[in-house]
């Protein structure tokens, strides 16, 4: 809850958003943080928490990927259950291990 809202501190106030990071990439999630921000600004923020949930939590799921991640943690789960019961091998779930001394160094991977 905002305490006091003044034109001051609507100048003042620094939001984080989505939209200009650098000048030639373009992240993912600005037109849904515009959406997002178009409807809370339509409906009021009062209202914005019911009307404007559907584009609120698209927002959120794209900056956070909390349900992608739970998903590929429950897919995991799944894959080692299977290998623990017989019905997969390891080597059908992981991929070979790298070897010894793989990595190299180069001007992305400093």
């Amino acid at each position: 809850m905002v305490i006091c809202r003044t034109w001051v501190t609507e100048i003042t106030s620094q939001h984080p958003n989505n939209q200009f990071r650098k000048r030639t990439y373009v992240p993912p999630c600005t037109e849904l943080e515009m959406n997002m921000v178009e409807c809370i600004e339509a409906y009021g923020i009062p209202a914005s928490h019911h009307m404007c949930q559907a584009y609120i939590n698209d927002f959120g799921e794209c900056v956070h990927h909390e349900m992608a991640m739970r998903r590929s943690q429950i897919m995991q789960r799944e894959r080692v259950k299977q290998i623990l019961k017989g019905k997969r091998k390891p080597s059908e779930v992981f991929g070979p291990k790298p070897d010894p001394n793989a990595y190299l160094p180069g001007p992305f991977n400093p």
